[in-house]
């Protein structure tokens, strides 16, 4: 039996029957969403991985950014009263708390000395009348800064361990 036909339905493409959500498709269409489906797959599997990457660096960069805000919050603690040191007392208890509290210490003077001249910046560790009343080795009726073994060290950068 045949059907007849007209010639606008001679170069429409056959259509099968098919059990998939689009009922009724070409098999280039079929061909084509099935493509599309891997290609997609595929690019989620990429994003995924992606995904991994960005998530592994967001961790340590979160990491190091609580480790920086730890040291900052040291070094605000350090600000305050600590520097400059304007008595004995106050030289004796910054060497204590530099021989506990190496690291902290260290970079809080370092960072004070690098803003402007030795000459200029010591007297942000030191206020001048303590400056006058001490030299390294504790000559000419002065007192001697050797005998703060964290303290000096700290101030000539010649602590062990610390990374400059």
């Amino acid at each position: 039996m045949s059907f007849p036909t007209s010639g606008a339905n001679e170069s429409a493409p056959v259509r099968r029957f098919n059990m998939e959500p689009n009922l009724f498709e070409t098999p280039a269409e079929a061909q084509n969403r099935h493509l599309n489906e891997k290609v997609d797959a595929r690019d989620v599997a990429e994003m995924k991985a992606q995904m991994v990457v960005v998530a592994d660096g967001m961790a340590t960069q979160t990491a190091y950014l609580k480790s920086l805000m730890k040291r900052d919050n040291a070094f605000s603690e350090t600000r305050g009263s600590t520097f400059p040191i304007s008595s004995e007392t106050g030289l004796m208890e910054v060497d204590l708390l530099i021989s506990e509290n190496k690291d902290i210490y260290v970079r809080k003077m370092k960072m004070l000395l690098e803003q402007a001249q030795l000459s200029k910046s010591l007297k942000n560790i030191m206020t001048e009348d303590l400056i006058c009343c001490y030299n390294v080795d504790g000559v000419s009726g002065k007192k001697g800064l050797k005998q703060y073994k964290s303290f000096l060290p700290a101030l000539l950068g010649k602590q062990k361990n610390i990374y400059y």
